[in-house]
């Protein structure tokens, strides 16, 4: 993009408090990693911003700070780029409701992801502590791909259909890498 996509401008907000206000539940904390400064977040939201220690080295790494931020009461963490805006509270409720379900279980899942446009969504998933701490050892032997954490997860995958009969749109994972493709989320409806 070659610009912060978190200040990015959509609907007149900025995106990451676009995120912060759309993820919000009560109850739960919502965490920020990056570098983010507290003046760019709406100053009404609670948040903890965990800083990056290694930037540039993409989600991974940035999951792994997570972890290390993370209060120990925190069983789960819904992981979520700044630009899928259109992600929801209601998504991240859904897949703890799930996970909750799956609880007790010897397979239980460590993480709860949309398969959609052929592949699945690592940045809009839900992911367990487990999950987060093993991308610690995961940047410790040079891994930078949220997929490499992926690949040795347990977890628990829906498709497009599975998600179409909850009532959740495929549309709601849309990401933007280029300039064109934020102009066409900008000029849309929301789904």
């Amino acid at each position: 993009m070659g610009e912060d996509k978190a200040t990015l401008m959509l609907a007149g907000e900025a995106l990451v408090a676009r995120m912060l206000r759309r993820l919000a539940i009560p109850g739960a904390t919502r965490f920020v990693c990056g570098h983010i400064h507290s003046a760019q977040l709406d100053t009404q939201a609670e948040v903890t911003i965990v800083h990056d220690t290694n930037p540039g080295a993409g989600p991974l790494a940035a999951m792994a700070d997570l972890s290390e931020a993370l209060p120990k009461q925190v069983r789960r963490v819904f992981a979520c780029a700044v630009d899928m805006p259109f992600i929801g509270a209601d998504i991240v409720q859904w897949m703890n409701d799930v996970a909750d379900a799956c609880d007790g279980f010897d397979r239980a899942p460590h993480a709860v992801i949309a398969h959609v446009d052929g592949h699945e969504q690592v940045l809009a998933a839900l992911w367990s502590r487990a999950a987060l701490l093993r991308a610690n050892q995961l940047v410790s032997e040079g891994q930078r791909s949220v997929r490499a954490l992926l690949e040795t997860t347990r977890t628990l995958v829906f498709d497009a259909v599975q998600l179409d009969a909850v009532d959740i749109d495929v549309e709601r994972f849309k990401s933007f890498d280029y300039p064109e493709e934020f102009a066409a989320i900008r000029d849309r409806e929301e789904p």
